[in-house]
């Protein structure tokens, strides 16, 4: 059964496609997370094959159209949304800053409460609690996790564009996310 951290270690995947070898300890350091529960993650991940071994060696990448699929209609059922109330925090969701989703609904500018949040905006509690610090450090990740908050917390249309954002970005990870 996967836990709210493993979403954050199998979008860091999805985010360096093309990063090589990666040490538990230098991905726990990236996300906020201990190397065990980056080690821990990593084998429920393979278990669901939501993560793959590379054939010719230890590198392990993500499997694009099992987690195009479980990002898209398994996520928002598993880890649904937690709002709260008006708070100051990071953008997410429409009102992140690298995430390039032009929609018009101002209700959809959720924020992740943050001690270095300067947006007020309605709470919504992030997939995993180092995730917001995490998104500080990695605009790609950042995107990711914005992307995949549409997906839980959207009305249909959000939810749909969002999902044709993911899979262009799935299907070549140089695209930037708009």
């Amino acid at each position: 059964m996967l836990k709210p951290q493993d979403n954050l270690v199998l979008l860091w995947h999805l985010a360096h496609p093309k990063d090589g070898p990666r040490t538990f300890a230098a991905l726990a350091e990236a996300l906020g997370l201990s190397v065990g529960e980056v080690h821990n993650a990593t084998g429920r991940l393979l278990a669901s094959r939501l993560l793959l071994r590379s054939p010719s060696g230890p590198e392990l990448h993500a499997s694009v159209k099992s987690a195009g699929e479980y990002l898209e209609h398994g996520l928002p059922y598993v880890f649904p949304a937690e709002p709260g109330p008006q708070t100051r925090g990071i953008p997410t969701g429409t009102g992140c800053p690298v995430l390039n989703i032009n929609l018009a609904a101002s209700d959809l500018d959720w924020v992740w409460p943050h001690p270095e949040g300067k947006v007020r905006g309605p709470a919504l509690a992030p997939i995993y609690r180092s995730a917001p610090d995490a998104a500080l450090k990695d605009e790609r990740l950042y995107a990711l996790l914005a992307l995949v908050d549409l997906l839980r917390i959207g009305r249909a249309r959000e939810r749909q564009q969002a999902g044709a954002v993911l899979r262009v970005f799935l299907n070549d990870p140089d695209e930037p996310l708009s």
